[in-house]
């Protein structure tokens, strides 16, 4: 039997001219027709539009191109009567004719591509779910090249300068103060709870009970706690909220400690213990604003780095285990702060394999198993960025091929769905329960159940981790979706394009994560924030809706603005950052809007002038790479 499929069938074309349509004569479809040759018309033939199989931004992306065209056409035939001066009576007809039908079909394409602006902004304005109502694109989109926004690319490079103090900061002596006397200030409480805020916090640079006296032998309990305190003091007084006597003169003086002991121990050979000291070192000097050290520790950490990396082969599997940790580490808080500083042969070697983080299956206790998760999808996350950061922004191509954005959405696409269940459904944390979850059912009677809660919520560890895995990372993964197609955007107005429809759909999806994370006050300063790259990518993409001219867009821009400024005006990190351009290119962004504009809510109008006045905080500089 034959499996030829049936021909297609064609459908009938309009075989009417347009003359004889228009003046409703009978048509002998020749060509010219006999009403036109008489009439002295010239004959045309109304086609079938040829793009009803194609999707409607498609149709309407080639009407706006047609539009643009027959304008065109338009003012090249008027500057030719104009010039060649037609006075006979016949042209001056055929001219008024070519002009009123031209002018007809110019309004009915402008009002079709209008209507269909505005249809897809009020559409996608209501996006709620990822992936539900996703915006279907065929795969046709990718074939073409994605062009680069220059002026992204400009504001990309001078990114991090947002963030940056307007007076850099000099670290003070504390050659008069002992380090016997500065430990002597700090009780063994203290000295507990910083340790454990540091384990929860930075949740790369500790295995478990990673401090402990047994490294005492070799100096390395002195060299890790030294940098740790160093680190925490200012750390939980910035991030954290926490009152500490003197963190300053503490954190200062534990700070000249370290470095002493490191470059003692660097002297007679670089090992692991050093590197991390110097990543601790780093972390302190950027988050306090300390940037000609921090630049310094960079390269330091490069060469101990590319050192290690050398000898990778020669350590036992501990510290094979313990340098992978700590390489992604430093490429995740590089990442997180927009450098990219991290050795490319370094991520490429085959030791540093994103899937050797997978989790492992001996969990002993639930907690391990959550913190193993969230380090592994990190790691995941961190690469995509890279991928995202070389192949889009790192090159000198004034366009992108479609295929290889459309294989960075499937990577990002295929990180998502393998993320569990829980994590994506839209229940309340309170409602689940891990033992039941996929996965997780090894923990129904667990034998070693954990007691240690944290030392600032004083909540379980299992709750804060589910939530920094629910919030923290969402945030993170939709922050990456703007980063990818953000140098793609076109010029404020066009809506009909792939970059514009996604990032106003995940930085819609982003601000709602942290509003529903911010809405836990319990847990909302018990974790570090989203990176720095993230809320001001976020709010550059916010900015840029303020420009389109649909009023629906513009609405959501304004309100997605508001609600990005509101979220970080209730968090720690507005004190650190309210007198740098990240803060205040957002207050500029509100004085440039009427203050009668309001957005969906009718009964929400925001002030920023009030906001301005009621804000009488210290005033903090601060520079933060924010840590895992």
């Amino acid at each position: 039997m034959s499996t030829r499929s049936p021909p297609h069938k064609r459908r009938r074309q309009v075989e009417t001219c347009i003359n004889c349509r228009s003046s409703r004569k009978q048509c002998d479809k020749g060509h010219p027709c006999r009403n036109c040759l008489e009439n002295n018309r010239r004959c045309l033939y109304a086609k079938e539009f040829p793009y009803s199989d194609m999707s409607r931004d498609e149709q309407a992306a080639i009407l706006e191109r047609l539009l643009y065209e027959t304008r065109g056409k338009f003012e090249v035939l008027k500057n030719y009567v104009e010039q060649n001066a037609v006075q006979d009576w016949q042209s001056q007809v055929v001219l008024a004719n070519t002009k009123r039908n031209l002018v007809r079909n110019i309004r009915l394409e402008a009002d079709m591509h209008h209507h269909m602006r505005r249809y897809t902004a009020s559409w996608l304005i209501n996006v709620s779910v990822p992936g539900q109502p996703e915006w279907r694109v065929q795969d046709k989109v990718f074939k073409g090249l994605f062009g680069r926004n220059g002026r992204i690319l400009n504001l990309m490079g001078i990114l991090p300068q947002e963030t940056i103090p307007p007076v850099p900061k000099m670290l003070a002596d504390t050659e008069y103060l002992s380090i016997d006397l500065v430990r002597a200030m700090v009780s063994t409480e203290e000295v507990e709870m910083m340790i454990a805020l540091y384990n929860d916090c930075y949740s790369f640079s500790a295995l478990p009970d990673f401090i402990s006296p047994h490294f005492d032998q070799n100096g390395e309990y002195d060299l890790l706690l030294s940098s740790v305190l160093c680190l925490m003091f200012t750390h939980c007084v910035n991030l954290h909220a926490m009152k500490v006597d003197n963190h300053e003169i503490i954190s200062h003086a534990f700070y000249y400690h370290t470095k002493q002991l490191r470059d003692a121990r660097v002297a007679n050979g670089i090992d692991i213990m050093s590197l991390h000291a110097t990543f601790n070192i780093m972390l302190y000097e950027a988050e306090n604003g300390y940037l000609q050290q921090c630049a310094m520790s960079r390269q330091q950490m490069a060469i101990i780095i590319d050192m290690l990396h050398a000898h990778y082969g020669n350590m036992s599997v501990w510290q094979q285990n313990l340098l992978r940790h700590l390489f992604w580490a430093i490429f995740t808080a590089d990442a997180g702060s927009h450098n990219m500083q991290m050795q490319e042969h370094v991520l490429c070697a085959p030791y540093m394999h994103v899937h050797k983080q997978r989790p492992s299956e001996q969990c002993l206790q639930m907690v391990e198993k959550l913190k193993e998760e969230y380090i592994y999808f990190r790691c995941r996350l961190a690469e995509n960025i890279r991928l995202i950061w070389k192949g889009c922004y790192n090159t000198n191509a004034p366009s992108i091929d479609g295929a290889q954005v459309k294989a960075l959405e499937d990577e990002m696409w295929g990180l998502y769905h393998e993320l569990p269940k829980w994590i994506t459904s839209e229940c309340h944390l309170e409602d689940i329960s891990l033992e039941t979850c996929s996965g997780y059912e090894c923990f129904r009677d667990e034998p070693n159940k954990h007691s240690r809660k944290h030392p600032v919520c004083h909540r379980s560890l299992v709750e804060v981790w589910m939530r920094r895995l629910r919030y923290h990372f969402l945030v993170e993964w939709h922050g990456a979706w703007l980063f990818l197609y953000q140098v793609f955007l076109p010029k404020p107005g066009d809506v009909i394009q792939l970059p514009f429809i996604r990032c106003l759909e995940h930085g819609k999806l982003m601000v709602d994560v942290m509003e529903r994370w911010s809405e836990d006050p319990d847990f909302f300063d018990c974790y570090c924030y989203p990176s720095l790259r993230t809320l001001l990518v976020a709010s550059h993409v916010h900015r840029y809706l303020l420009g389109s001219e649909i009023p629906e867009v513009r609405q959501k821009g304004y309100q997605l603005l508001h609600q990005l400024f509101t979220i970080v005006r209730n968090s720690n990190i507005y004190h650190m950052y309210k007198d740098t351009s990240f803060i205040l290119g957002m207050k500029a962004a509100f004085s440039a809007v009427p203050r009668e504009y309001i957005y969906a809510d009718p009964g929400q109008i925001f002030d920023i002038s009030t906001a301005a006045a009621n804000s009488n905080e210290a005033d903090i500089h601060r520079f933060s790479a924010a840590a895992s």
